[in-house]
């Protein structure tokens, strides 16, 4: 896989082999939880919601091994059940992108021309979403960013910390603003807060400024 192919690319599973082994376990996590949040209609009850909960916090050192390895007993969602196993990200990212096919399929047109409803047709766009979620959790794989301590500032830490705990991202043109204030000229860094794209919990500037891996 290439740079074009990274920026291009809709296939999460291939992307993911790619970066398997340089990052973490926590953003391989966040990935999962993501993927799940895409199909919360179809949680059944809040037992759902809590296991995903939990795979979250113990991503980010927040839950006990014991209340994690619960998970599978918590939840009736096989795609939740996945984020909870070892290979979490490819797990929840197969049963998350065919969740969101079958509900499509119940829900969608019979007539469809794959002759399954629209089960194929939105499981494709699922996973272009999913390698949406991986180019805004994972910075691009063939660049370095070498990131100054000095642009942690009380302001950006602050900023940073506020939007990843609340999950509203909206101060991110704002969190641009006061990096650069802070000697911040990283094309990429920059360009990524003031994108278009929608952020989430694990965005690769947000770790940044925070010294999350």
């Amino acid at each position: 896989m290439g740079e074009d192919e990274w920026f291009a690319g809709s296939d999460p599973e291939l992307m993911l082999q790619h970066v398997m082994g340089a990052v973490s376990d926590r953003k391989l996590r966040l990935f999962a939880v993501a993927c799940c949040r895409r199909i919360g209609d179809s949680f059944t009850d809040e037992g759902d919601r809590a296991a995903l909960s939990v795979i979250e916090r113990f991503a980010d050192g927040l839950a006990g091994a014991v209340e994690f390895a619960a998970v599978p007993t918590r939840t009736t969602n096989q795609a939740i059940a996945g984020a909870a196993e070892i290979r979490a990200n490819a797990a929840a990212a197969v049963a998350s992108a065919v969740s969101a096919a079958l509900i499509a399929a119940r829900d969608g047109d019979p007539d469809h021309p794959k002759g399954q409803g629209d089960y194929y047709a939105t499981e494709a766009s699922e996973r272009k979403v999913q390698a949406r979620i991986l180019r805004e959790l994972f910075r691009n794989p063939f660049r370095t960013v070498a990131f100054s301590a000095e642009w942690r500032t009380d302001t950006t830490v602050a900023l940073a910390r506020g939007m990843y705990e609340a999950r509203e991202f909206s101060a991110m043109p704002i969190l641009a603003d006061a990096l650069q204030d802070a000697g911040c000229n990283h094309t990429d860094v920059l360009a990524h807060c003031r994108g278009a794209g929608a952020h989430l919990r694990g965005c690769w500037v947000l770790d940044l400024v925070l010294g999350r891996a």
